[in-house]
């Protein structure tokens, strides 16, 4: 996956920010949607940006053979918990994918800045899988919002994020082990 310093490039976003009249030499990424978010300026881009980021995390696969996402799927209990701030689907293709392997003892995983792959049912506030159904209404979930790289988050604005932050505060309360990894943890 792409670091925050490559998405400019990966999304082949540079021509759109020098068009909209910004400095695209060196930019940060996450500094510089920050700044378009809280100045309210270029709201087209800051909607194109979203777009193009929700779309190409949307788009990745994991391959057919085993990964990193699939032992740890495999290696917790139902008591555990992943928490994850990924926008990618990889966790969540390899719990599915796993599915019949563990039975019902899979772990339960905290979507903390929400989940391209991840759906939320409007009127019940159920969550689930993207392109799916509610289980208790029928009612097409929609998708979770993606909680962007802005310098004062807000946890508390969006249901479902908040409802995965109060899951998480939950499971630390009981916690005896408590492990962290991460390319930037």
């Amino acid at each position: 996956l792409p670091s925050m310093q490559d998405l400019i490039e990966v999304l082949s976003l540079r021509t759109e920010i020098k068009n909209a009249g910004y400095e695209t030499d060196g930019l940060n990424f996450e500094a510089f949607y920050d700044d378009l978010s809280s100045s309210g300026k270029s709201q087209d881009l800051k909607v194109l940006i979203e777009s193009r980021v929700y779309g190409f995390f949307n788009s990745l696969t994991l391959p057919d053979t085993p990964t990193i996402y699939d032992y740890l799927v495999l290696s917790l209990r139902e008591k555990d918990v992943i928490a994850t701030f990924n926008w990618d689907p990889f966790l969540l293709q390899a719990y599915m994918r796993n599915e019949v392997a563990t039975n019902t003892r899979r772990p339960r995983i905290a979507f903390l800045h929400g989940n391209v792959k991840v759906a939320v049912c409007g009127g019940c506030g159920v969550p689930g899988v993207n392109g799916r159904r509610c289980s208790r209404c029928g009612d097409l979930l929609e998708p979770s919002k993606l909680l962007y790289p802005v310098k004062h988050k807000n946890y508390n604005d969006d249901p479902f994020i908040k409802s995965e932050w109060d899951v998480l505060r939950r499971r630390l309360g009981k916690a005896y082990f408590l492990t962290i990894f991460g390319y930037s943890a």
